[in-house]
């Protein structure tokens, strides 16, 4: 159905609290992992309104929060995928700074703020790329994979003590989990796994980040502050309003929310499913949605015949579902 306009008024079904029967997270599924699902303990965070329309506008808290925050905080930029080889980069535009993150000639990762030392010029313009070297276009200024610096141009012609310093490119501390790559520009930074602490650590287990690979590279820029994107993200009850097409496949009636340390957060959702307050006004057949989404997942939905309710499945029916599903990931 395009479009179907249905409010949560209509609801029908009542609230229960979700825990898939089919979630990867079971041990049966990974060698090693416990099931991890189970809902935590509720956190009140009051019910108080607020009117400091000041965090939302304010250019001084805009300076504050990138002073006690984004610089001091571990931040997610990408994946080990993305530098399969011995000098292969990334670059991540954050805030004022720009940053490489580089595969060394030992396998390992440095990552190098993007600027020369000579006039501030940056290094690189691509996201992606692979160097032997790295070659400041302003005035051939070179620097290693490391970001130490091999080459000033016409040396001879700079007095000595203008460069009796260092010469070397400021190195921002970059750390890995899983395949996942986070960089911190705090050099006091607490360290990544201590950061993610040991809960979200076990929660997530289960899954085989490190064998994953970038299939696609989305951006989007909005014109509102940060955590007014954050606090949108984090429910699924503006679907039925903004996004009404994503109806037929999405559960975000019965979303499980986590709350975690240090600020992380889980939500547990069904995908590719109505909630099933929606599920019987909907006509039974597939989206451009879903067709969206089988031919990312490399099901040619033109041939596909459905399949049946993993409830109504055989124990190990259900395990020879999850491993061809796996599989598919993992192959794509």
């Amino acid at each position: 159905m395009d479009n179907p306009k249905i409010t949560m008024a209509q609801a029908d079904v009542p609230y229960e609290s979700f825990h898939p029967d089919h979630a990867v997270y079971a041990e049966k599924h990974v060698p090693g992992a416990k099931r991890n699902d189970e809902k935590r303990s509720y956190v009140d965070f009051g019910t108080e309104r607020h009117d400091d329309k000041e965090r939302y506008t304010s250019s001084k808290v805009m300076a504050l929060e990138w002073e006690k925050i984004w610089t001091k905080t571990w931040l997610l930029c990408g994946h080990e995928s993305d530098l399969p080889e011995v000098g292969s980069f990334m670059k991540i535009d954050f805030g004022p700074e720009s940053i490489l993150v580089v595969r060394q000639k030992d396998e390992s990762l440095r990552a190098i703020y993007n600027v020369c030392q000579h006039r501030g010029m940056q290094l690189e313009s691509r996201d992606f790329g692979t160097n032997v070297k790295f070659n400041c276009p302003f005035h051939l200024w070179q620097y290693d994979l490391s970001g130490k610096c091999i080459k000033v141009t016409d040396r001879e012609s700079f007095r000595t003590e203008a460069l009796d310093h260092s010469l070397d490119i400021e190195q921002v501390r970059v750390e890995t989990w899983k395949g996942w790559v986070f960089i911190s520009m705090d050099r006091d930074a607490i360290p990544l796994l201590d950061y993610l602490g040991e809960d979200l650590v076990t929660r997530l287990e289960a899954y085989p980040f490190e064998h994953m690979k970038r299939m696609s590279d989305k951006r989007q820029e909005w014109d509102a502050n940060w955590k007014l994107a954050l606090e949108a993200f984090i429910e699924g009850y503006h679907l039925q309003g903004l996004h009404p097409e994503l109806i037929p496949l999405a559960d975000t009636y019965r979303i499980q929310q986590d709350i975690f340390p240090n600020g992380h957060s889980v939500a547990i959702s069904r995908f590719l499913m109505p909630s099933e307050q929606y599920a019987h006004r909907l006509k039974a057949k597939m989206t451009g949605e879903h067709q969206l989404f089988m031919r990312e997942a490399g099901v040619d939905p033109a041939t596909f015949q459905g399949a049946r309710p993993m409830c109504e499945r055989s124990s190990s029916s259900r395990r020879e579902h999850m491993l061809k599903h796996r599989a598919m990931i993992l192959a794509s």
